[in-house]
């Protein structure tokens, strides 16, 4: 998940910015299959066919040669270190993870890291938030953002390539921040879910709820990204529940529209069986339009924002 804008600009005083010279070259690469999946053949950036990729079919990338051995060493400015890609999953064109070849254990799920890229003589510099666990390699989900200084070079990226990493964790959206309740929400529309998967990896923190509710909202069914790894928890402890909510395509196995308006229609509540109210505390993560109505709608209800002075039922991350 992206925290800010990608423009180049930071929206965080968290660290300074410097610049260092890059050669610019075309992506080289090749194929292989693994498990099954096909890998990315550079340089296409995304597909060889056309439309977007299924989960069966889902490309992924892993142990083949990265694309931009040929530039040489990058340069990286302090605070960032080099990190290497080792696995990049494709979930569409323009939503992708990545995973790194550095394990940060200092962090809490729902932190976010800086991740940052030499483009011409610019040091171009973002903040994700991690969906990996503390101490497992890095992973982030990433949204492609056309015209940004720093998605479209990521996303030409392969496994073996390098970006800046910087390992100080940030950011107050955890778990810690929750008050007491009897049923947490994890609220979020695309790469919003990202916080939550790092949640969901460290699963200490979650025992002290009798229930926890994943809601995904996406444009398309081919948008909703770690399903798999979702129905899984959820098969394996019944605490859980996931629901995908799909806006542009009926949804035979979630529920077709937006997260708000079936929050509104009681189709939400109704598919969990468990009211939103104040036994609850959700999460809200992603588009701030979502973030904005969401938090109406829970307003209207009589519930309000949490702070550590005066505990309340929802806290909100925008991701841009």
């Amino acid at each position: 998940m992206r925290i800010g804008r990608d423009d180049g600009t930071l929206d965080r005083s968290d660290g300074g910015a410097g610049s260092r010279e890059r050669k610019a070259s075309e992506l080289m690469g090749g194929e292989c299959s693994r498990g099954g999946a096909v890998c990315l053949r550079f340089p296409s950036p995304f597909f060889e066919e056309e439309g977007v990729c299924p989960p069966e079919q889902r490309r992924m990338v892993e142990g083949s040669k990265g694309a931009l051995d040929s530039l040489g060493p990058m340069t990286f400015p302090p605070p960032f270190r080099p990190a290497r890609i080792v696995r990049t999953t494709v979930w569409t064109e323009s939503l992708r993870s990545v995973v790194l070849d550095v394990e940060p254990a200092r962090f809490v799920p729902g932190q976010f890291f800086q991740l940052g890229f030499s483009v011409g003589e610019k040091w171009i510099r973002r903040s994700y938030s991690a969906a990996s666990a503390p101490g497992a390699p890095a992973e982030f989900f990433l949204s492609l953002v056309p015209g940004g200084e720093l998605t479209p070079n990521l996303f030409k990226l392969g496994v073996g390539d390098e970006l800046g990493f910087d390992e100080a964790a940030l950011g107050f959206f955890t778990l810690g921040e929750v008050p007491e309740c009897r049923t947490l929400w994890l609220v979020s529309t695309g790469t919003g879910l990202g916080p939550y998967i790092s949640m969901l990896r460290e699963e200490n923190e979650l025992r002290r709820f009798e229930r926890v509710i994943v809601v995904h909202g996406a444009r398309t069914k081919s948008e909703h990204a770690y399903s798999e790894e979702l129905n899984a928890l959820c098969a394996r402890d019944p605490r859980f529940s996931y629901v995908q909510v799909t806006s542009r395509e009926l949804n035979e196995s979630g529920l077709s529209g937006r997260v708000t308006t079936v929050l509104a229609s009681g189709e939400l509540e109704g598919r969990v069986g468990e009211e939103l109210g104040e036994q609850s505390h959700a999460l809200i993560c992603g588009n701030p339009q979502m973030i904005e109505e969401m938090v109406a709608a829970l307003r209207a209800r009589g519930l309000r924002k949490h702070r550590r002075r005066e505990p309340g039922h929802f806290n909100f991350e925008k991701y841009w």
